[in-house]
């Protein structure tokens, strides 16, 4: 055995024999030392290299090695966790306990998993007998402070591992759990002063009310000191800045070893736009998509069977079910699973478990199977679509080849030439290993409010310098100044979350704390979401999210969920009964997945559009390995702007292209950066104008509409004007006034306990919230967390200055082919919302072959056809008339009673229908029969549509399809 191996304690070096573990990888062979030394440590390494055992190895070992010494003296090791293993998601919990499990089983150390999914009887067994080890997430940590028996359990606690602790060092989530990670050396620090019997204090001079402060921590001269309790251990991936992630994790004043594994991973990463074949016309018909969705789905399915497990990537949940939807339309029984963080546990359980035992073929999933979990012996990861950034291509790769050594294949299959340069850039930099660095938003207020209300929960008095003094111990809080901190308290306490006695600066409980706790919890946004039960089965099979049941669901309406299409059955106050059908529905509406475009990645794929424009095309090929059919399709693109006399906009060049209502400014400077701009020129024009006027931004275009349009002498006036060094005072000030931080208000004010979760934000106007939150912290707050996570201040203040200093030229041009793309959707494989013609073709298909039910009402004449076989005009082939009335096959018994005589009321109503409908057919044609046998289309719907004006004959059918969608969402209100 080779030395990090041969240290460790022997039960554990005999189970490494059983397990056939001759020699441990270069992660286990640095790592392992450095935890068995005692320092706080980061490892960094990428997927594949054993991480998880570098950390649990030596734990292990002084965990054998501890007991062995109260066995020795004849004692039980103290009852309590004595190793916390925290994850950021729920399936890493599950995979990390049948992971650790046998290793459990094999050394005696008692191993649980605790989270929002724990059964009651788990939780409570857990109170009563805590595991040696428990894994967890942050969020749960932060209950388990708040339980008596629990809080005990934790003053046991040795070791503390965060794996993917990466995903956590730059968000508000990070931060609750780097508090947290304080709260509990306060923990363990009680637990100490109580074994010397030290605490709880005998006097009363640090209670108050007969409630005890919690103490400060001091070193043994009695000074206030940073406290080492537990060995801290980060288990991260490959990372651009490893010295940030470790400060997260030890917090300013500890010392946190890096070991940092270089390994040699080969990624091969093909970026393809899938090419149209003859084929792909019928199959788009049948899965209702264009020709290029029905090319795409096809090479998926070849990818699929050329590997013996494929994990396919989406950046959004409504991607995955877009894809397992269209495939299951072609091949119903294919052995394809969808797993998305809105399905039920349940399903993402069962579908985890097929794929790892080889009965599905595929698995289409989101960034819920991006990070750590075990996902078998998966040999190829295809990414649809760009995934924005360099860390989760990096991730998503390495799903596949999950082992050290083996190469990791992957497949990124674009939709648009804009796709494909945007990915052929990333997979360049994946292969350069050119990660951005990790950066977090400093003292997030939100949180700062979460741990002052969450931590009455666990004192029922505290200092308030106590509580400055804690949080300054983390990275997030370091620079926090206590009037920040003054002004959250005095925001909580004037909306009676907690009391606070200025005075003496004691805080602590209200009424209304402990329901702010349990409903603020987790940092991540709230968005009210509704179960959906299989009304055959009474199975959950997952969720759906409010503004998607409200604006598009209705008892009978279809939509789709886990690839599959369901109808409503009943719409209950929180859940969704749903049985399974065959037709395609609408896709559910999840928010805020995709990730931004960096202002590097975006200003690369710049100066690689102005390559290829300059016809450096061989040099790109062999620079970016790019596909030479999606470089093809790029250059179209390219020619075809050249051949309008066009400049094509790079790195350097900036065009400006205008129509009658819209302006475009195509600029390839990144999600934030767009947005940055184009909601400072949107609200200054604005202004200017006294009207609003339209805004839609993406990573390269700023689109600007409004009725009378936007020259471009205002354009290049706001490019040439604005004073960069003044950008963040005025995007301050133009979103202050704007109902674009309504919403983020309503978030942030939330988590501050200001709104409650159950009011719906929809009955409170802008102005509303500004009279109300204004002057308080919370505003500041929502204000800061929009400018950090939705904008790139910095970014765009170097933009203005390029421009302003000559280095990007601005071009003023018409709309240009490169330009139209942005206000055409980026292709989805769903059907658009405008149609294309595949689909109104087909759509014209089935109404002309629909058979139709004919009565003449002059002479009684009836007869049976089909659509296509009338004449543009119908007539009766007895008397030739043309009042000809219409209805389905199974209705016709009602066409006798256009002459019929002596009708009921209930009759005569009906005839008038039909007379209305003859009437259609009369002066429209066959154009009437067409729509009059659409679905849910009477004679009413049937004259709005043909009263309209169609130049277009596609326009018509467009109407029509409109119709049937209309009336699939709110049949059950006519059933």
């Amino acid at each position: 055995m080779s030395d990090a191996f041969s240290g460790l304690h022997p039960r554990l070096r005999g189970h490494l024999d059983v397990l056939g573990w001759k020699a441990p990888t270069a992660s286990q062979e640095a790592a392992i030392p450095a935890v068995l030394s005692g320092d706080h440590v980061l490892l960094v390494a990428p997927t594949g290299y054993g991480k998880t055992e570098s950390a649990l190895l030596p734990i292990f070992h002084n965990f054998l090695k501890s007991r062995d010494e109260y066995e020795a003296l004849k004692k039980p090791l103290p009852k309590g966790i004595k190793v916390l293993y925290v994850t950021p998601l729920r399936a890493l919990n599950r995979d990390m306990l049948k992971r650790t499990l046998e290793w459990g089983t094999a050394l005696g150390i008692t191993i649980g998993v605790r989270h929002g999914d724990t059964p009651q009887s788990e939780r409570a067994r857990q109170s009563r007998n805590p595991p040696d080890m428990l894994i967890t997430t942050p969020e749960t940590l932060q209950i388990l402070f708040t339980g008596s028996r629990l809080r005990e359990h934790l003053k046991t606690v040795r070791w503390v591992v965060s794996d993917e602790v990466h995903e956590l060092a730059e968000g508000e989530r990070g931060a609750q759990f780097s508090v947290a990670l304080e709260r509990l050396e306060q923990v363990l620090y009680e637990g100490r002063l109580e074994r010397q019997e030290r605490w709880p204090p005998k006097g009363a001079e640090s209670t108050l009310e007969g409630h005890i402060l919690p103490p400060l921590i001091r070193d043994k001269k009695g000074r206030e000191t940073v406290p080492n309790g537990f060995q801290r251990i980060g288990l991260s991936a490959t990372v651009g800045n490893p010295e940030t992630v470790a400060g997260y994790l030890g917090g300013p004043g500890r010392d946190v070893r890096q070991v940092v594994v270089v390994a040699e991973k080969v990624y091969e990463i093909r970026v393809e736009i899938p090419e149209v074949a003859p084929d792909d016309d019928a199959l788009s018909r049948r899965i209702l998509a264009e020709p290029a969705a029905a090319a795409l789905i096809r090479r998926v399915h070849d990818l699929f069977e050329s590997h013996e497990a494929t994990l396919f990537f989406s950046n959004t949940r409504d991607g995955a079910e877009i894809i397992g939807t269209r495939f299951h339309l072609w091949r119903p029984d294919y052995p394809l699973g969808v797993h998305h963080g809105s399905l039920s546990r349940d399903i993402r359980i069962e579908m985890e478990d097929t794929y790892k035992r080889g009965e599905l073929k595929a698995l289409v999933c989101t960034s819920s199977l991006e990070l750590g979990i075990d996902v078998g012996q998966t040999d190829l990861v295809i990414q649809l679509n760009s995934p924005r950034g360099v860390e989760r291509m990096i991730q998503r790769l390495g799903r596949a080849g999950h082992r050290a050594g083996d190469i990791s294949k992957g497949v990124v299959l674009c939709t648009s030439p804009e796709e494909f340069l945007e990915a052929a850039v990333i997979a360049r930099r994946v292969r350069e290993r050119k990660l951005p660095p990790i950066v977090a938003r400093p003292a997030p207020l939100e949180v700062l409010a979460n741990q002052l209300i969450s931590i009455t929960q666990e004192y029922r008095a505290l200092d308030i310098d106590w509580f400055h003094a804690l949080v300054r111990r983390t990275q997030a809080f370091h620079d926090l100044p206590r009037p920040a901190l003054l002004a959250v308290v005095g925001q909580l306490a004037g909306q009676r979350s907690l009391w606070y006695e200025e005075e003496k600066g004691w805080f602590g409980p209200k009424g209304a704390s402990r329901r702010y706790f349990h409903d603020n919890i987790s940092m991540i946004p709230d968005a009210r979401s509704f179960k959906v039960v299989d009304v055959s089965t009474r199975r959950s099979i997952g969720r759906l999210d409010e503004a998607f049941v409200l604006a598009s669901l209705t008892e009978g309406a279809h939509f789709i969920l886990r690839g599959r299409p369901w109808m409503v059955a009943e719409i209950q106050e929180d859940a969704i009964l749903v049985a399974p059908v065959k037709d395609v529905g609408n896709v559910p509406n999840w928010h805020g997945e995709d990730l931004p475009v960096r202002l590097d990645v975006a200003l690369e794929v710049g100066r690689l559009r102005g390559r290829l424009a300059e016809g450096d095309i061989d040099a790109v090929m062999a620079e970016y390995d790019a596909d030479a059919y999606g470089i093809e399709e790029v250059l179209k693109i390219i020619r075809r702007q050249k051949e309008k006399g066009l400049v094509v906009p790079s790195e350097t060049t900036v065009t400006v292209e205008t129509t009658k209502r819209v302006t475009m400014i195509i600029g390839a400077w990144g999600t934030q950066v767009n947005e940055t701009l184009g909601r400072l020129f949107s609200a200054l024009l604005a202004a200017r104008r006294g009207a609003s006027v339209g805004l839609t931004t993406d990573a390269y275009r700023i689109i600007l509409e409004a009725p009378e349009g936007v020259s471009p002498e205002d354009i290049l006036a706001l490019f040439l004007d604005t004073d960069p060094e003044t950008l963040p005072d005025l995007m301050r000030l133009s979103l202050k006034n704007s109902n674009y931080v309504k919403w983020q208000l309503v978030h942030v004010a939330r988590k501050f306990g200001a709104l409650s979760k159950e009011l719906d934000p929809s009955r409170f106007s802008m102005r509303t919230l500004l009279e109300r939150f204004s002057s308080l912290p919370v505003f500041d707050e929502a204000l800061d967390k929009l400018l950090w996570e939705r904008m790139d201040v910095s970014g765009a203040q170097e933009i203005l200055r390029r421009i302003q200093d000559g280095r990007i030229d601005i071009h003023v041009q018409r709309l240009s082919p490169i330009g139209r793309m942005g206000l055409e959707s980026r292709r989805d494989l769903m059907a658009p919302e405008r149609a294309d013609r595949t689909i109104l073709d087909a759509l014209k298909k089935r109404l002309l072959e629909s058979q139709i039910a004919l009565r003449c009402t002059n002479c009684g004449h009836q007869w049976s056809t089909r659509v296509e076989r009338c004449a543009e005009r119908p007539t009766c082939a007895k008397c030739g008339a043309i009042l000809i009335a219409a209805s389905s096959p199974w209705r016709e018994e009602g066409l006798k009673l256009v002459r019929k005589t002596g009708r009921t009321p209930e009759e005569e109503k009906e005839a008038r229908r039909l007379y209305k409908g003859a009437n259609l057919v009369a002066t429209y044609g066959r154009d009437a029969l067409m729509v009059l046998v659409a679905r849910g289309v009477g004679p009413d719907a049937a004259a709005r549509i043909l009263g309209r004006m169609h130049d277009d004959p596609y326009q018509l059918l467009r109407d029509i399809l409109e119709a049937e969608l209309t009336y699939a969402r709110t049949r059950g209100f006519w059933d």
